[in-house]
Parts: structure tokens; C-alpha cells; sequence
């Protein structure tokens, strides 16, 4: 049962156009205490993040598109209050964050309601994580990066942890998110919240990232939220889909500082495994998936290097 380390070599594809499409589906938490001065923290800072995001997601300063979702919790005792909460709103449908469309995510925030409560200490993330993919479709964009952006002080209600909650479990929205090829980048305000997320990512998602808001009142929004979706642009994940089912939650990856085109990365992991013995011919000849943000999925053997040999090696 010892650890199993191995390295995934993915070469990129080699495109000079620089055209591509940034796909940023914005899921924002407004329940509990203390919404009053984290909205207050977005509505400050919401120009200065989407410029940013912007500025540095496309070279050509065009084809990036954001949409707006808030939620808090379903409307009906013990989870939320009627008439004042909803577990999803789209406040801004998608639009191309050209000067105007910067403009328009800007009153869209700027125009969140304060009014949400909810009843308990977990909120419907899941359920609008699940409702805003289900309005993409499932087969691949080309050059597209699609990212579910979470913001958030709370946990989420888990219908596979907590039962009777009309709501998707964790699993069934990753794996919605691995059918659109879609990333998601949590960044949370609270100590307690960053804690759940992270373990909700490495257990039950398997891919994507987890970030501070610098506090409760989210004082870093502007900065944290390009930050992550920037060093997300910047990745390979490891996705744990059926061919990886024989490994645990265990997973380790190196680091990438910029990923281009034509380039080749070489990420080492640390898999460690969920049975303690088991045919090393088996393990040598499975196959992972290893998803590269914008290019989307890779096959990998463990144990076999599938790059072409050297002409004249």
C-alpha cells in the first residue's frame, strides 16, 4: 500500500492563434451573517477583478465571457427561509467582457440582492453549480476553458451526506463538471470553509483549487479571484474519473509556472493506492486521465512513456 510516484509528460499542441475563449461561470454565495460587508467588499472591487481577469486571460483582450449566479439555500425549512432565499439565481447571462460587457457584470453585481438568509450553516452550492451546468453543453468546446469561479464563506449541503436534502451530491456535479470539461476554482472567506472545500475537492471532485478571500469580509476579492483563475489557466489535474477509481484521494502534482503552446511539461505525482496488493503488470498498463486547462484531457499509462522515440536514438 505504499505510495506509487510517477510523472505524466504531456506535450502541448502547437497553435500560434491566440484566439481562444475564457468561459467564467461566477457562483457567489450571499447567505449567512456578514453578507452585508462581503457584498459591500465585491461591489468595491468588482472593476478592478474583472479588468484584471480580462487584461490577462486573453492576449487580444477579447473572448472572454463571464455569467453571474447567486444563491443561498431552497427556500423551505430547515434549510432556508421562504420568500427570502433561492438555491439559484442568474443575475448576469453570459456576455463577452468587452468594454460594455465589463460594464454589465459590474451593475450585475453591483445589484445583488441583500435579502438572502439562510436557515442553517451549509448553503446550495451544488445545486447552482449543477443548474448553471446544465445550461452548457456536454461536447468540448475547441479552445475553450470553461471554470465554475465559487465564492463563498459556507459549506455546502451534500444530499449524500445530509439526507433528505433535494439537492445533487457532490460526485454527481464533478462528474457533470468532467463531462463539460469544467474547472472549478472555490475561494472561500473563512478558515472552517476553506477546510471543507478543500476536502470536498480532493475527495469527491478530484480536480480543481481552492483559494482564500483574505476573510470573512472578503477584503482580497479583488485580487484573490484573478490570482486563482490565473494559476488555473497554468495546471494539469489529475482526473479521477472510473479509469482512476483504483486509487484513493491521495494525490499529490507538481507544479507548472506557464504552460504554451508546443511545449512539453513533465508533473510528477504521488498516487497512493486504496488496495494493498495488486498485479504491478495491471498497474503499469492503466490509464488516467490528466486534464490540461484549456486543451482539455490526456490518456496516461502509469509506468510507460508514450512519447515518440528520437529519430536517430
Amino acid at each position: 500500500n505504499k505510495p506509487l510516484d510517477m510523472s505524466a509528460v504531456v506535450t502541448l499542441p502547437c497553435d500560434m492563434d491566440t484566439a481562444w475563449n475564457f468561459d467564467l461561470r461566477f457562483v457567489i454565495d450571499m447567505a449567512l451573517a456578514g453578507n452585508t460587508d462581503r457584498l459591500a467588499s465585491l461591489q468595491r472591487q468588482v472593476r478592478t477583478m474583472v479588468q484584471t481577469i480580462r487584461d490577462n486571460l486573453s492576449p487580444l483582450r477579447w473572448r472572454v465571457y463571464a455569467t453571474v449566479v447567486a444563491f443561498s439555500d431552497v427556500p423551505q425549512a430547515p434549510y432556508g427561509v421562504p420568500d427570502f432565499d433561492t438555491s439559484y439565481q442568474r443575475v448576469l447571462g453570459r456576455v463577452q467582457l468587452s468594454d460594455t460587457g465589463m460594464l454589465a457584470m459590474e451593475q450585475a453585481i453591483l445589484g445583488l440582492p441583500s435579502i438572502y438568509k439562510g436557515g442553517d450553516d451549509k448553503n446550495s452550492h451544488l445545486i447552482a453549480m449543477q443548474q448553471e451546468l446544465l445550461t452548457m453543453p456536454t461536447t468540448q468546446a475547441p479552445k475553450t476553458l470553461r471554470m465554475m469561479v465559487l465564492l463563498t464563506n459556507s459549506e455546502a449541503h451534500d444530499s449524500a451526506v445530509d439526507a433528505g436534502y433535494p439537492g445533487p451530491t457532490a460526485a454527481e456535479v464533478a462528474s457533470m463538471m468532467v463531462a463539460r470539461n469544467v474547472v472549478p476554482v472555490v475561494l472561500a472567506g473563512t478558515p472552517a470553509s476553506m477546510t471543507a472545500w478543500n476536502q470536498m475537492i480532493e475527495t469527491s471532485f478530484g480536480f480543481g483549487y481552492v483559494a482564500s478571500l483574505g476573510g470573512a469580509a472578503w477584503p482580497s476579492v479583488g485580487v484573490a479571484v484573478p490570482r486563482a483563475v490565473l494559476r488555473t489557466r497554468n495546471s494539469i489535474q489529475l482526473i479521477r474519473d472510473a479509469a482512476g477509481a483504483p486509487f484513493s484521494a491521495t494525490i499529490r502534482l507538481g507544479t507548472v509556472e506557464q504552460l504554451l503552446p508546443g511545449t512539453t511539461a513533465l508533473v510528477p505525482m504521488t498516487l497512493a493506492r486504496e488496495q494493498k496488493k495488486r498485479d504491478l503488470d495491471l498497474i503499469f498498463t492503466e490509464v488516467f486521465n490528466v486534464y490540461v486547462a484549456g486543451y482539455g484531457r490526456f490518456p496516461v499509462r502509469v509506468g510507460l512513456d508514450d512519447r515518440p522515440l528520437p529519430i536517430n536514438g
